[in-house]
């Protein structure tokens, strides 16, 4: 007989008032400390281990107890990923890390926190509006922003939607992005211990099923179901052409959903890469955003550059930040620091077209940013963002990095 049943017994004899004896190899010895405890409580408590007796352990089990530390991810038996304890700002919260093949619009969904501001920095701004589900009750409880209705409405699966609805309050973020062909799902939850993720590892396993589900969903880049009107072979067609003419790109172009992104380098300076995105705004529209990164850069301010249109930003032009360019001064609004304008400005004519689209540039520490809201479903239109988006980068690049300015080629 083993320690536990003999320990088993003790306590349900105990519990039955027949007194406590412990019999082993044929003496009669007494309970001794466990006399000391409530043993009717030790008797529920291993009844309730004899239940559980060739069960698979709770997952907090295998979750290592201290932050830093990883385990895998699996889903019925299928190592999708990485989970453990962070530290962030002093509070302990679980992350899981996973990835699917396939990409799929970026997008985060956070708790709404009642007594806390929600964030407004730009990495989550930049996922795109807040898209309201209509339930009122998880509207209330949770913002996920989106640059798609239709990827939302993907993403938020019955299952996910339970175990957020389980989570509440406690979860911090639900992440989505693509990364180089693949799209990454990270999931980030308050815990007290490594004992209390069980809800979570729940909720990280169905965000990855959610994941899924969205790269398999067929426009799920749409903003609008009229948008599948557009022609996204012939963006691609566009695009392809755009880095095969002008020389001095390399890089990959791939259809992504209804959209189309390419991921292009600089041949000089070398080692510098941007992502460059189209994809549909209305049935007669495209969107258009171009992130290139620049030579290092210490300084963490950024320097935003928008065109000076209507009263307001007219006025605020009188007293903004100028460049010493009249042409371009009277063309954008800027906020910011001189010397980092002067970089998105490196090749006035390419600047002076985004101006005339409505674009806006954003310079910082890690690159230059272009986006254009709204571009006619024409390919001379979009020729001209997208190689005026290219000359920005390419010209900010050359003078961060003190090389001389040369014109686009085409």
């Amino acid at each position: 007989m083993s320690a536990f049943d003999e320990l088993y017994r003790v306590a349900q004899e105990a519990k039955r008032g027949d007194g406590g004896g412990l019999r082993r190899d044929g003496w009669q010895g007494t309970v001794g400390t466990i006399e000391t405890f409530d043993l009717e409580r030790i008797g529920a408590a291993l009844d309730s281990a004899r239940q559980s007796e060739g069960q698979p352990l709770p997952e907090h089990y295998v979750l290592p107890d201290y932050p830093g530390q990883a385990a895998t991810l699996r889903i019925d038996g299928t190592e999708v990923g990485t989970h453990g304890l962070i530290v962030v700002e002093g509070d302990t919260l679980y992350q899981a890390h996973s990835t699917v093949d396939g990409v799929t619009p970026a997008l985060q969904l956070r708790a709404h926190r009642w007594f806390l501001p929600m964030p407004a920095e730009q990495s989550f701004v930049a996922y795109g509006e807040v898209q309201a589900t209509g339930e009122k009750r998880f509207d209330r409880a949770f913002h996920l922003r989106a640059t798609s209705r239709a990827a939302a409405v993907a993403f938020l699966t019955p299952p996910l939607v339970e175990q957020l609805m389980r989570v509440g309050g406690d979860v911090v973020s639900i992440t989505v992005r693509p990364e180089l062909g693949r799209t990454g799902c990270e999931v980030r939850v308050e815990v007290s211990s490594a004992r209390q993720a069980t809800p979570a590892i729940a909720l990280a396993r169905a965000a990855h099923a959610a994941t899924e589900t969205l790269v398999g969903t067929p426009g799920g880049f749409v903003a609008t179901s009229g948008a599948h009107a557009l022609a996204p072979d012939q963006l691609l067609a566009l695009v392809e052409r755009v880095r095969n003419t002008v020389s001095f790109l390399a890089g990959h172009v791939a259809r992504v959903g209804d959209g189309v992104e390419a991921r292009l380098e600089l041949d000089r300076p070398s080692g510098l890469a941007s992502v460059l995105r189209i994809e549909p705004a209305n049935t007669s529209a495209v969107r258009v955003s171009f992130r290139g990164e620049l030579p290092h850069d210490d300084r963490a301010r950024r320097t935003t550059l928008t065109p000076e249109l209507g009263v307001l930003k007219r006025a605020k032009g009188l007293v903004d930040t100028k460049v010493g360019d009249a042409l371009l001064d009277r063309a954008f609004l800027i906020e910011g620091d001189a010397a980092r304008a002067r970089l998105a400005l490196a090749d006035p004519s390419a600047s002076l077209r985004l101006a005339g689209r409505g674009a806006a540039l954003t310079v910082d520490g890690a690159g230059l940013d272009v986006r254009v809201p709204d571009v006619p479903l024409d390919d001379s239109a979009l020729l001209e963002v997208v190689l005026a988006a290219l000359a920005c980068w390419r010209g900010a690049a050359l003078r961060a990095a003190g090389l001389v300015v040369q014109e686009l080629e085409e």
